[in-house]
């Protein structure tokens, strides 16, 4: 069972893949619940879902078998490719200005949907860190990321364009 279990990571980490392919792996593996330990609950506006936090070389994927999918770099969001209706695929690219700030570009097929500019991430308590953002419409909100003792994320809360509906990542959520 290990065996697909790292097959499964060596496809994800390797080519493009749909991913409802994950579907197979899962149910292949299903008995022995070797998926659990990455299973993490996504949440954005009213939309709830699973999904699996896969390591590749550019940082984690989080994907299911409905084809919601996001790319974490260790930093922030880089790329969506779909969660839910609500979203659908989403590049974020991210600058230092001369001010200091970091300007957040948010892109689908080369239209700029927005300009965002944040703050540095700071640590707000041992574990945890949270970044003070400004939409282009002039509104103010904040993303945070929490991890363990021994580095791991654990918890994600940020904006995605839409200022209003926040994505939430935790992590071992059944």
């Amino acid at each position: 069972m290990r065996i697909y279990f790292l097959s499964l990571l060596m496809l994800l980490a390797g080519c493009t893949v749909r991913f409802p392919q994950l579907a197979y792996f899962q149910n292949e593996i299903s008995s022995n619940n070797l998926l659990d330990d990455h299973k993490w609950r996504l949440t954005y506006g009213a939309y709830q879902t699973h999904v699996y936090a896969i390591d590749v070389p550019s940082g984690i994927v989080f994907a299911n078998e409905s084809d919601d999918a996001l790319l974490y770099d260790g930093n922030d969001i880089k790329r969506v490719v779909k969660i839910g209706s609500s979203i659908g695929l989403t590049e974020i690219s991210s600058h230092k200005t001369s001010s200091g700030m970091i300007e957040k570009v948010f892109t689908s097929l080369n239209t700029v949907l927005g300009v965002h500019r944040c703050e540095h991430w700071k640590q707000n308590a041992p574990l945890s860190f949270e970044q003070i953002c400004h939409s282009d419409l002039g509104k103010e909100y904040k993303n945070s990321k929490r991890y363990s003792e021994n580095g791991e994320l654990l918890q994600l809360e940020m904006g995605l364009n839409d200022f209003e509906k926040r994505l939430y990542l935790s992590r071992g959520i059944n």
